[in-house]
């Protein structure tokens, strides 16, 4: 599970604290959209988590082509290492280019996300989602 976003929900008046973000589910490389909420709150003494699918899901097209362009460049290098066109010493000064992608994903998607209308959509589902998992 990825946390992509923390999502601005209303605390309901009944609950002392609540917090959701957005999430995706994945078994190796980070996901190029959320999917999913997860919301939780405290009310009345008792602690509440809830998850669920949204629809649509939140993606940012700009972010899911800068971690392609990483991608590129570590296959292009790790290419260029293996047919000896650099130096190992050469390879290692560009450091991890996935990690990189990743990062700048990331970066990218907490910046850009709350800009798409799907993300909108995605508050309303998580504070709807709080809503009934607290009963109110």
């Amino acid at each position: 599970m990825v946390n992509f976003d923390d999502l601005p929900i209303a605390k309901p008046a009944s609950a002392a604290l609540a917090y959701g973000f957005l999430a995706g589910r994945t078994q190796d490389s980070f996901p190029d959209k959320a999917d999913e909420v997860f919301v939780a709150a405290l009310a009345g003494g008792k602690m509440y988590v809830a998850y669920g699918e949204i629809e649509p899901a939140v993606q940012v097209p700009a972010c899911t082509a800068i971690r392609t362009d990483y991608n590129k460049k570590a296959d292009a290098a790790a290419e260029r290492l293996e047919r000896k066109q650099i130096t190992r010493q050469a390879y290692d000064k560009l450091g991890d280019l996935r990690q990189q992608g990743e990062d700048a994903f990331k970066r990218c998607f907490t910046e850009r996300a709350p800009q798409q209308p799907a993300f909108a959509a995605a508050t309303r589902q998580a504070q709807a989602l709080l809503e009934v998992a607290i009963g109110k």
